[in-house]
């Protein structure tokens, strides 16, 4: 009996060559897509711009005359390889006692501080550490970096490295933004 339909289906080397490809398509992608490859570094790197705009902020609302000798340095210190930990030597930019302490490359680890610091310990267990960058980040009143003495002289770039490698630039005029400084 004759319907006027043909049926046809796949030949066996055309199914072989299927299941070749997608099979193929499973041991590439499979990996890369359900992998936490770079969420780390992209983690620390969104943790240190945090950090950075809010000590930006606090160093452009203070409005204690420095001549008074209310002197406090509004700085993230940030420690490279294998001892990588970034954060602020304090928070307390009222008591008078802390203005030395503000201006120390020391990085406080205080639980309620979590959001704008990361610990040695934490950057080892992620396999992340901080690749390149300066010692301290410092800000002026104006909101932009010092560098070497000099507001708003320069830009100031921070490398995060773990599977792959995140930058954290702070432009010369205080833009603070995730990737490489131009």
């Amino acid at each position: 009996m004759n319907t006027g339909f043909r049926v046809s289906g796949f030949t066996f080397v055309e199914l072989v060559a299927i299941i070749l490809i997608v099979g193929i398509l499973a041991v590439a992608a499979v990996p890369r897509l359900f992998s936490t490859s770079g969420f780390a570094e992209n983690a620390y790197q969104a943790r240190l711009i945090s950090a950075l705009r809010t000590m930006q902020e606090r160093a452009m609302q203070d409005t204690r005359n420095s001549s008074s000798g209310t002197n406090f340095c509004y700085q993230i210190g940030i420690l490279r390889d294998a001892d990588s930990a970034f954060g602020p030597a304090t928070m307390n930019f009222v008591d008078l006692g802390n203005q030395a302490l503000s201006c120390t490359i020391m990085i406080q680890d205080d639980t309620d501080l979590e959001y704008m610091t990361a610990t040695n310990a934490d950057m080892l267990n992620d396999a992340v550490r901080i690749s390149a960058g300066p010692d301290v980040i410092q800000f002026s009143p104006l909101g932009c970096p010092i560098v070497a003495s000099v507001a708003c002289g320069s830009s100031v770039q921070v490398d995060i490295t773990g599977e792959n490698t995140v930058s954290v630039c702070v432009e010369s005029q205080g833009y603070i933004h995730a990737g490489a400084c131009e």
